[in-house]
């Protein structure tokens, strides 16, 4: 949640302007009328509701929504659509880290908005088996990776965990191995 709201503070100050930032929960420092707006996470395969306070996004406000990751774009989608509830203009989007292979920034891009982002990543080599070497068994190929915002570093690796229906669909879990973990072999 929090990992995008630094970012968006040098932003800011670059910009002179204030920061506005979205909540995945309601807590108790947020009170009011509120706009909503259900996202997916690619990574951590939940929905939550992201939420602005109204006192502090109406019709007269540009916005720079400004992220540190971007995936399928469901969270973009969702903060376009509370800005756009508000009456406020998107006039851009600024992203830390694009996954070029995955649709998000596509999508983003072919509804119209400019988006800007500081590095894509154009591909994983999801081709390469993923071996567990304890007990040479085969886990599936890499899906995504887990970052530390703050450093750049991968953390882990995920591999889809087995299908319930033919090895395919409905996946019960996911490996995520830490960086630590891997050996390359060969």
């Amino acid at each position: 949640e929090a990992s995008g709201i630094g970012i968006a503070c040098i932003v800011a100050q670059h910009f002179g302007v204030p920061v506005v930032f979205a909540k995945k929960s309601k807590s108790i420092n947020i009170e009011g009328e509120m706009y909503t707006a259900e996202v997916e996470s690619f990574t951590h395969k939940n929905k939550n509701q992201v939420i602005v306070s109204k006192k502090f996004l109406n019709e007269e406000d540009h916005v720079l929504i400004i992220d540190d990751f971007l995936a399928n774009g469901c969270a973009l989608q969702g903060l376009i659509q509370i800005t756009q509830t508000a009456g406020a203009t998107v006039e851009g989007i600024g992203i830390a880290v694009e996954k070029g292979f995955q649709t998000g920034g596509r999508i983003i891009r072919n509804l119209g908005y400019q988006l800007e982002s500081l590095a894509i990543v154009e591909s994983m080599d999801c081709d390469k088996d993923v071996i567990n070497i304890n007990n040479c068994k085969y886990l599936g190929h890499v899906r995504d990776l887990e970052v530390d915002e703050c450093t750049g570093c991968i953390c882990a690796i995920i591999v889809p965990g087995p299908g319930k229906y033919m090895g395919c669909i409905c996946r019960d879990f996911e490996f995520v191995i830490p960086w630590s973990s891997i050996v390359k072999i060969g």
